[in-house]
């Protein structure tokens, strides 16, 4: 029992150990507690699970909350490279900033040299299928290259961890990902209140006291700030934001 106790504390918690703390974690500050004891307890000093629906970045991280902000304000996901490789890969991957593998661009080699700024140096990635077509990932990461361990022994552990995690955060009233103001006017979030009480365009062009045509380059507008493709899109990212209510 000794041997067994001294191989765990060397080679940190288990994938298990990770889903027993969060099955038992009852509020957001128990969830993040355990993301936290689970990354430390491998070298890491820092957890980062993401959902990446397009340009709706989302999920909790224990960065520091200037680099949130700005991750998600200049839309840094759109060059990460780390995510990039989580949208495609089908297993789990170590990673370092001075891969180059990883900076395909100069952009992509700035971030990098920002992230290792704030220490943000070496890291592992669980790629996670979230149904639909969609992506998640948790990436835990640091400024020290941690030992080989439990991490990366076993893909099905890893893999099924990170399935779990994106199941109990998905039904789960966790604060989200620090996101950065609403950058909708008044009249856009109208427009967007009335769609989800199912007003068509032209109804809220009547009762607004405007054209059909003016309702729909709000709309268009919508679509361009939040870098969505369709109005329903934008719709399901200001009530997941709480900029509207459902």
């Amino acid at each position: 029992m000794g041997t067994n106790m001294r191989r765990n504390e060397r080679e940190g918690p288990s994938w298990d150990e990770l889903r027993d703390w969060l099955s038992v974690a009852s509020d957001d500050h128990e969830t993040r507690a355990a993301l936290r004891r689970f990354a430390r307890g491998h070298g890491f000093r820092w957890f980062t699970y993401l959902w990446l629906q397009d340009t709706n970045i989302r999920g909790i991280s224990n960065y520091p909350s200037d680099w949130q902000r700005r991750y998600l304000t200049q839309k840094l996901a759109l060059i990460d490279p780390i995510v990039t490789l989580a949208r495609h890969a089908n297993s789990a991957f170590s990673w370092s900033n001075g891969s180059n593998v990883l900076a395909h661009s100069r952009q992509q080699a700035q971030f990098m040299r920002d992230a290792g700024q704030i220490g943000i140096r070496f890291g592992y990635t669980i790629p996670i299928k979230a149904g639909y077509g969609m992506r998640a990932a948790l990436t835990l990461s640091g400024p020290d290259a941690p030992s080989e361990n439990v991490l990366t022994a076993d893909q099905f552990y890893a893999l099924s961890a990170g399935a779990f995690l994106h199941g109990y955060l998905e039904r789960s009233s966790v604060t989200a990902f620090d996101a950065p103001e609403c950058p909708l006017t008044h009249y856009q979030l109208e427009c967007l209140s009335w769609l989800v009480q199912g007003k068509t365009n032209k109804e809220i062009g009547i009762i607004r006291g405007v054209t059909e045509r003016a309702v729909e380059l709000q709309l268009s507008a919508v679509r361009e700030k939040l870098g969505t493709v369709s109005t329903i899109q934008s719709v399901a990212i200001a009530v997941e934001r709480k900029w509207v209510l459902a």
